[in-house]
């Protein structure tokens, strides 16, 4: 149970609003080293598109490219998908 308290702890989220223009999204993440990292795309059964991952310092350098095929779906994703431009990630439907 202490590792998914601390890991509800340094959760980070962002509501944005559905739509077809893209957007970047910046999220603050701990500044303790990262052993893995959750990305939970949408809380509803609306896929998600994602073009490109990037994690980067407080002052913008580049600290790493996460690549989008190598994501995994787990815990309620159906699906991920490959694009021209990225990927596609689909929920489970109904799952929330």
């Amino acid at each position: 149970m202490r590792e998914q308290s601390s890991a509800l702890e340094s959760a980070a989220a962002v509501a944005l609003p559905a739509g077809n223009d893209w957007k970047v999204l910046r999220l603050m993440l701990p500044a303790e080293p990262l052993k893995r990292l959750r990305f939970d795309p949408s809380d509803g059964d609306t896929p998600v598109e994602l073009r490109a991952m990037r994690l980067v310092s407080d002052s913008g350098a580049l600290v790493h490219t996460i690549d989008l095929h190598d994501l995994r779906p787990t815990h309620q994703i159906a699906s991920i998908d490959s694009t021209a431009e990225g990927v596609v990630i689909r929920p489970v439907a109904g799952a929330n």
